[in-house]
């Protein structure tokens, strides 16, 4: 069925595009946290808060991003995992095809 998106496909476009947002999000904090450096001073108390906060985001972000990278390369990983087995189970089953016999050959399989 062309042009149909198997369940996996959007599990493989969601998990990408998932990564792709977080990528974008870390680079926005990233930018927040360079125009930051160019504020003026601000209240020693305040200011600690603030970058603790800002950091913790950020640090936040970086470990999402991560593992948003980390679901992706697996699904990716099981596709092709499971791509090989069911080639191998074609195979199988045609060679037992082949052979004529009614009789499953399991040590083809």
């Amino acid at each position: 069925m062309a042009g149909v998106e198997t369940e996996l496909q959007r599990m493989q476009r969601t998990a990408h595009e998932a990564a792709t947002i977080g990528d974008n999000l870390k680079a926005v904090m990233t930018a927040l946290d360079n125009a930051m450096g160019g504020l003026a001073p601000m209240d020693g108390q305040i200011k600690n808060v603030f970058w603790q906060g800002h950091s913790n985001h950020l640090d936040a972000v970086t470990r999402l991003c991560a593992k948003l990278h980390q679901m992706s390369e697996g699904i990716t990983t099981s596709k092709t995992g499971y791509e090989a087995e069911d080639s191998s189970s074609q195979t199988a089953f045609t060679q037992v095809a082949g052979t004529g016999g009614t009789v499953l050959d399991t040590t083809k399989l």
